[in-house]
């Protein structure tokens, strides 16, 4: 028989071994585990499935929080075309009073001496009356013929809006992807 060293113990009979598996078998096993939770779904708490779920109700809240969203453009926009058309000319009106009173009495008076804001007020109202004038000048039919009879212009725009689609229509096909 052979002979055993002396400093070497042999294993226990009540303690098994404990052996790591080897490499390639660790991970045929995490990929199959993978395999099935993706093919079964697995309900475990912060599992895909919930996270599934959470991109989903997401995904199909968008359509009313987007046009929340363009009803608040729509406000700002009536909010912006209502100022310039009701307080920026009764401004403007104050802005001339005062700038003439300035001029009358000189300093004397605070409370009606023309200031910074008053000549950005008159600016606007300059600028509102003078692409007015401009944009009457221009005939939208003769513009649109004109447009139209651009063959390269065209080309570059309906490019452009191709190109735009595609980008738009591309992410939203990617997050529905990603939702599911």
């Amino acid at each position: 028989p052979a002979a055993t060293p002396t400093n070497v113990t042999p294993n226990p009979p009540h303690q098994p071994t404990s052996q790591p598996l080897p490499k390639k078998q660790l991970n045929r096993q995490k990929f199959l585990s993978y395999v099935k939770d993706e093919m079964l779904g697995s309900r475990a708490e912060g599992s895909p499935v919930e996270e599934i779920d959470a991109n989903m109700t997401d995904f199909l809240r968008v359509p009313s929080r987007l046009e929340g969203l363009l009803f608040l453009g729509v406000v700002v926009c009536v909010d912006s075309f209502l100022y310039a058309l009701t307080f920026l000319p009764l401004k403007c009106v104050y802005g001339i009073v005062c700038l003439i009173w300035t001029g009358v009495r000189g300093r004397r008076n605070v409370r009606l001496r023309f200031h910074r804001r008053h000549a950005y007020q008159l600016l606007q109202v300059f600028i509102i009356i003078t692409i007015y004038n401009i944009l009457l000048t221009i005939s939208v039919g003769k513009l649109y013929h004109w447009i139209r009879g651009q063959s390269m212009l065209k080309l570059y725009v309906l490019i452009a809006i191709v190109e735009i689609f595609d980008r738009l229509l591309c992410s939203f096909g990617q997050d529905a992807m990603d939702s599911l």
